[in-house]
Order: structure tokens, then sequence, then C-alpha cells
């Protein structure tokens, strides 16, 4: 199957090779432009998922056509790609290699069960409306990442937290904790002992290291990025990047960790 076909008075800033697909301009365009085919992609994910629940998730009616399937909350369509298109980012523009980032886009979708909710269409627009009510409300001015974080967004779908709240919350604590406990945290044996998380909370790499590197680290051997240097910080002549890679599943032990460095 061919990952991409181009478009018709396709804009300058949308760079297209047929043998090797390619995306150069704006966010904004990219999701114009390439957020259509991912639509379909999440369909198709969905499809079978779908059939195997039969049944909305919220009210419990059977049903074997008619079924939608929702994002979790923090974790919709939108939200994956712009944490996907961060690496991609060169200055205010964007440069994707498309076949990778629909891998990743794919990758970020399994398990299924832990991003799709099976919704009836009533259902649906009562769980999207809510999302707009949340997005409505005042938004408190940002806090530093030194300070303690008390998120617009709510928790996942039966969890405690969303990703990001984590992502911030570890982070912070990272800068202050002893070394020691620093080092376990980038050893995948201590990760999956404490939070129940298969891949090491944090990526380590020594000072200046080049950009390059830095993409390279963060990605697992299937080329996937699995952590993030948007919460990056520094300690001992080392820089730190953060994982992305959190489900409800994990939520007590990071509660735990949390509160074992509550006064750090």
């Amino acid at each position: 199957m061919k990952l991409f076909n181009p478009f018709n008075n396709t804009p300058k800033s949308v760079k297209v090779d047929t043998d090797f697909p390619s995306f150069s301009g704006t966010k904004k365009e990219f999701k114009k432009f390439i957020g259509p085919r991912l639509r379909n992609t999440v369909q198709y994910l969905a499809k079978n998922h779908k059939s195997k629940i039969g049944k909305c998730e919220h009210c419990g009616i059977v049903q074997k056509k008619n079924l939608d399937a929702a994002h979790v909350h923090g974790k919709e369509r939108n939200v994956i790609i712009d944490q996907i298109l961060d690496q991609y980012k060169t200055g205010d523009a964007y440069s994707v290699n498309l076949r990778e980032f629909e891998e990743q886009f794919i990758k970020a979708h399994s398990p299924i069960e832990e991003v799709i909710l099976v919704l009836c269409k009533d259902c649906h627009r009562e769980y999207d409306s809510k999302i707009k009510a949340d997005k409505a409300k005042p938004v408190k001015k940002k806090r530093p990442i030194s300070q303690p974080l008390n998120p617009s967004k709510g928790p996942r779908q039966g969890g405690k937290y969303n990703n990001t709240e984590i992502q911030i919350r570890l982070t912070e604590k990272a800068q202050h904790i002893p070394l020691e406990e620093l080092d376990r945290l980038c050893k995948p044996e201590y990760s999956k002992q404490i939070f129940n998380n298969n891949y090491p909370i944090f990526v380590r790499l020594p000072l200046n290291s080049q950009s390059e590197i830095k993409q390279k680290a963060i990605k697992d051997h299937n080329n996937i990025a699995r952590w993030t240097w948007k919460y990056e910080f520094e300690r001992d002549g080392y820089c730190y990047a953060v994982s992305t890679q959190w489900y409800n599943k994990n939520d007590d032990g990071v509660e735990k960790w949390l509160r074992k460095f509550a006064q750090t």
C-alpha cells in the first residue's frame, strides 16, 4: 500500500517525493493535508476493536453497527500528532518523513484499548461535549516547571493523571532528588519495579550532546520516540529526557513515588 498520495495543487510548503514521501511546512498545513489520512488510519485501526467490543463502553447498549471510535481524553488524535511532530521541528517549520511518522502514529495507538473508546453516537457526543466544556474554562496562568502543577486537562479516562502531568511532575522532582535515585530512574528494571513501566523514566546524555545524538537517544529499537526533550533539565554534567509512555496501570506507582519524595 502506498503511504502517501500527492494532492492536486499542493502548496509550495508541502514537498512530496513519491519514492521517499516527506512533508515540509507548518503544523497547520500538516494537519490540513496529512490529517485526513491519519483520521482514516484511526478508523482502520479501530475497526476490529469495535467489532470485538460490540457495545457502547459507557451506556452498555449492544450494537454491532454504528459504533464510534473515540479517542480517550488526553490522547486525542491531534494530541498524538503534536507529540510526534515535536521531534521534527526545525525552526518555525516541520520537516517530516511521512512513512516514519505514520509508523509512530500507529504505534501510539497500541494497545488500542488504552487509546480508543467504543461509544454509541449519543455517548460520543456527550463525551466530546465534556472536552469542549473543559477547554472553555478560564485558563490559569502557566506555572514555571519548578512549581507544583495543577493542569487544566483532567486525568485519562479511569486514571489519576494525564501523561503531560506525569512528565512535568517527575521532571520537577528529579531536579532535587538524590543523584543515586536519579541514576536508578535511568534503568528499566527499576522503572518496571516501581512504576510498572517497561521503559526507563529518564534518558541521560552528557551536556552539549549534538542534536542528532539527542534525537536518536529518545527512540527505541523500532525507531519510535518513547521519551521527550520538551521538559529537559540538567544535573551534574548530564541532560535528561523524560518518558512519554504512561498508562492507567502506571498511576499507582507514580502516586507512591511522588509521595515518597513530596518533601524533596
